[in-house]
C-alpha cells in the first residue's frame, strides 16, 4: 500500500519529474540550499527595499521578529508565491484524481445511496476527525495515536499561521490576538501545543519504523530501513526538523542567545520552505488525496456497495 500511495502521488503531481526527484537525497539538498540562498539574498536587500517601499522596522518591538534582517512582511513576500503555486499544483492533482475516479467507476449506485458534495465533505471530515476507519485496522493500531498527533498538530499550526497572516487586517481584534504574539497569547499557546503534538507524533513514528526494522535480517536492515521507505522518511525528517528548530529558535529568542538564535531561525525557515515546496510530492500529499477519495466514496455511494 505504501508503494501504491507513493506511485499515485507521483502520477498526479505536476510536473511528474518533481515527484521522481523529490525524495532523492541529492534533490533534498538542493531544496534546502535554495531557500538558504533566497533568504540570504532577501536579508541583503532588505534595507534598500524598506527605503524604496517606505517600510520600517522598529527594534523596540522585539517580539515582532526573530531577526530584524528578515521581518514578517519580507517573509510573507518570499513564502506567499510558493504557497500559492503549491496550492495550484495540489488543486490540479486533486481534479485529475477525481476525474479518473469517475472514469474508472462503471458501477451504478441507487440514488438514495448518494450524497451531495457538501454532505459528503462533512461525512468525510467527521470520519477523519474521529479516525474511525484507522482505528478498525488491527495490524497498524499502534500508529493510531501517532497519526492523530501529527494530523491535529499540523491542523493547529495551519490555523495559527493563517491567523497571523490575516489578523493584522481585522479591525475588530486587539491585544493578545494580534501579531506580534506574546508568550501567553492563546495563539502562541496553541502553536506550541500543536508543535509539540507534531514532534511527539513524528518521534513515535520514527521509533515505530526503527523497531519494525529490527525484525528484518541484519544484512538487509539498512536497505529496509532507509532505501525502501525514503518516501516516508523525507516527510518525517522534514516535519520533525521544522518543529524541533522552531522550538529551538523560540527558546533562544526569549533567552536572547545571540547570534545562535539567528542561525537556528534561519535553519527553521529553510526546513519549513522545503516542507512547503515538497508538499505535493511527499507523503504529506496523501492526506489530501485520501480525503478526496473519501469524499468521492460518500458522494457516489461507493462505500455502500457490496461485492456479490
Amino acid at each position: 500500500m505504501a508503494a501504491i500511495r507513493r506511485e499515485a502521488i507521483g502520477h498526479y503531481s505536476a510536473p511528474r519529474w518533481m515527484a521522481h526527484w523529490a525524495n532523492k537525497p541529492r534533490f533534498l539538498t538542493l531544496v534546502l540550499l535554495f531557500p538558504c540562498l533566497l533568504l540570504s539574498l532577501a536579508a541583503w536587500v532588505r534595507g534598500p527595499l524598506e527605503r524604496m517601499l517606505g517600510a520600517s522596522y522598529s527594534p523596540n518591538r522585539i517580539i515582532i521578529s526573530y531577526w530584524s534582517q528578515l521581518p514578517q512582511w519580507l517573509l510573507v513576500a518570499i513564502f506567499a508565491p510558493f504557497v500559492l503555486l503549491e496550492a495550484v499544483i495540489i488543486a490540479i492533482g486533486v481534479t485529475r484524481f477525481w476525474l479518473d475516479l469517475k472514469a474508472c467507476d462503471h458501477e451504478d449506485t441507487p440514488a438514495e445511496s448518494r450524497l451531495s458534495i457538501g454532505a459528503s465533505i462533512r461525512s468525510a471530515l467527521r470520519s477523519i476527525i474521529l479516525h474511525d476507519k484507522f482505528s478498525k485496522c488491527t495490524a497498524e493500531r499502534s500508529r493510531l495515536n501517532s497519526h492523530r498527533l501529527v494530523l491535529f498538530g499540523f491542523a493547529g499550526l495551519l490555523v495559527v499561521d493563517l491567523w497571523v497572516l490575516t489578523a493584522r487586517f481585522n479591525p475588530l481584534l486587539r491585544d493578545v490576538f494580534v501579531y506580534p504574539l506574546s508568550f501567553w497569547s492563546p495563539w502562541k499557546i496553541l502553536a506550541n501545543v500543536a508543535g509539540a503534538a507534531v514532534l511527539i507524533g513524528c518521534t513515535r513514528m520514527i521509533s515505530d519504523r526503527m523497531a519494525r526494522s529490527r525484525g528484518t535480517d541484519r544484512s538487509n536492515r539498512t536497505s529496509s530501513l532507509f532505501a525502501g521507505t525514503r518516501f516516508d522518511w523525507t516527510f518525517l525528517g522534514l516535519a520533525a526538523a521544522a518543529v524541533f528548530t522552531g522550538f529551538g529558535c523560540e527558546f533562544l529568542h526569549y533567552a536572547r542567545v545571540d547570534p545562535l538564535r539567528y542561525a537556528i531561525y534561519f535553519i527553521h525557515l529553510a526546513t519549513v520552505f522545503a516542507l512547503v515546496v515538497l508538499l505535493p510530492y511527499s507523503k504529506f500529499a496523501h492526506m489530501i488525496y485520501r480525503a478526496t477519495a473519501m469524499v468521492y466514496a460518500e458522494h457516489t455511494g461507493r462505500h455502500t456497495r457490496r461485492s456479490p
